[in-house]
């Protein structure tokens, strides 16, 4: 049983660019800024109010391109998926560790509109069944998922109400 999963409800730091890796894989890297609850707010050595956690997290594929088309700096995401450890060395020698989230799902909870849907609001992940979400980019389907929309599931709506939409 794989039980590293979690979800976060935050903002992106900056504009996402996608990438595609030497495979021909598409990705982004971006970070989320989560709100603390109010009882955690606290200062730094410095002085300065600390109100959020930042998380970095990577996302691949259809989910990649959603995120670079649809989001900005300041957009509402809901991200799932696994956190793994990141560990690299710098040009200087220093090893850094840290955490980074591979997001699995995504929900759109302020999507930047483009000039194509406008008038029509974008789902989210939540919104959407998994066929749709991996189509709705032009049919672009991931190596792995079935090309038929019997091959999908329904989407989780278990969490409705807790989550506000």
């Amino acid at each position: 049983m794989y039980n590293n999963k979690v979800t976060y409800i935050g903002r992106i730091t900056k504009d996402i660019e996608i990438k595609e890796s030497k495979a021909g894989k598409s990705y982004v890297n971006f970070s989320i800024a989560v709100n603390l609850p109010k009882e955690m707010v606290h200062t730094d050595e410095n002085g300065k109010s600390v109100n959020a956690d930042f998380f970095n997290c990577v996302a691949f594929g259809t989910t990649a391109k959603l995120l670079a088309e649809h989001t900005h700096k300041g957009s509402r995401v809901q991200v799932h998926g696994s956190q793994h450890e990141d560990k690299y060395t710098t040009k200087d020698g220093t090893k850094v560790y840290g955490v980074k989230l591979f997001v699995d799902e995504v929900g759109l909870l302020d999507p930047k509109p483009t000039k194509a849907d406008e008038s029509v609001p974008v789902k989210s992940t939540k919104q959407m069944t998994n066929y749709e979400f991996q189509t709705a980019l032009g049919g672009d389907l991931e190596p792995g998922f079935g090309a038929n929309e019997e091959d999908y599931s329904e989407p989780d709506d278990s969490l409705d109400d807790f989550i506000d939409f």
